[in-house]
């Protein structure tokens, strides 16, 4: 993915038993609407799920009556095992243009 390097998508449709595995979607496929794809490190891929990430997966792909309309989940478990520091982007809008002040530096010779 070249929106976030080190990552692929799965869907979590073929995550149903405990003996379970991550699976990566190739880059040319289509993501299909109303369905839940999980974004994880290239290094989870091919690895068991564990029973708490099997559970959250369900319960998040389960609980479409609850779902809110276009709202996008970010389950715990994924988001613990990420060794990176999450960081929050500041919206544009808010930023005021970069103005420097200059000042003539004097040499006495």
């Amino acid at each position: 993915m070249l929106e976030e390097p080190g990552h692929v998508v799965s869907p979590a449709v073929e995550i149903s038993g405990s003996n379970s595995r991550f699976s990566a979607m190739k880059a040319d496929e289509q993501l299909i609407a109303r369905r839940v794809y999980i974004l994880i490190p290239l290094s989870r891929v091919r690895s068991k799920v564990t029973e708490s990430e099997l559970a959250v997966v369900k319960a998040a792909a389960g609980d479409k009556k609850k779902a809110k309309r276009h709202s996008s989940k970010v389950l715990p478990v994924v988001t613990e095992s990420f060794d990176e520091e999450i960081v929050t982007p500041i919206p544009n809008h808010r930023l005021r243009p970069w103005k420097p002040s200059l000042e003539p530096i004097s040499e006495g010779i």
